[in-house]
């Protein structure tokens, strides 16, 4: 992931335990990140990517909202007549965020993951309430926590429509990971 927002030049910021940061002082590029030591290893912890996305969420808490991406997205690309092309902007993101700030009521939105649609299908842009992840817009003022060592993004999903929010998931612009 921050191969890809380095090449369409996006500022952003890689989460990384104080063990890896030796290692990733020799590949990451400062040019477009910047590198942000967590207080502890979390993978100590043994609960997956759990504690490190509610360490960044707490980290942003006096924002809003919260872009969170899994650090294995390769790719985004734009869902238009039935064609899903690469999408090297970042209207990646700002179409959500454009879409999001307007509505009174979201929780979670994301970018839907490519293989869940076929090339030559047509959907709709945004589908309400169903499951977010990996490409995550988090509304950080609502409390939402992740909980979970795996399948955490459904499971918040859930608890952001239990909290009586809204979760919208796009179909225009979808991510494709290893």
């Amino acid at each position: 992931t921050h191969l890809l927002l380095t090449k369409l030049k996006i500022n952003h910021y890689l989460f990384i335990q104080p063990n890896e940061k030796e290692e990733y002082e020799k590949w990451y590029d400062k040019t477009y990140c910047d590198l942000i030591i967590c207080p502890s290893n979390f993978s100590e912890l043994n609960m997956g990517s759990t504690p490190v996305r509610n360490y960044i969420m707490e980290y942003w808490k006096d924002k809003k909202y919260v872009w969170m991406l899994d650090d294995n997205i390769r790719e985004y690309r734009r869902l238009n007549n039935g064609l899903k092309d690469v999408i090297n902007s970042p209207v990646i993101f700002r179409s959500v965020e454009n879409y999001v700030v307007n509505c009174k009521n979201v929780g979670i939105a994301s970018h839907n993951f490519s293989p869940f649609i076929c090339a030559g299908d047509y959907r709709k842009v945004v589908v309400k309430n169903a499951k977010c992840f990996s490409s995550l817009f988090i509304n950080n003022r609502i409390g939402l926590k992740f909980r979970h060592k795996y399948q955490e993004d459904h499971f918040i999903s859930v608890e952001c429509i239990n909290k009586g929010y809204t979760t919208l998931t796009f179909n225009h612009i979808l991510y494709n990971k290893l």
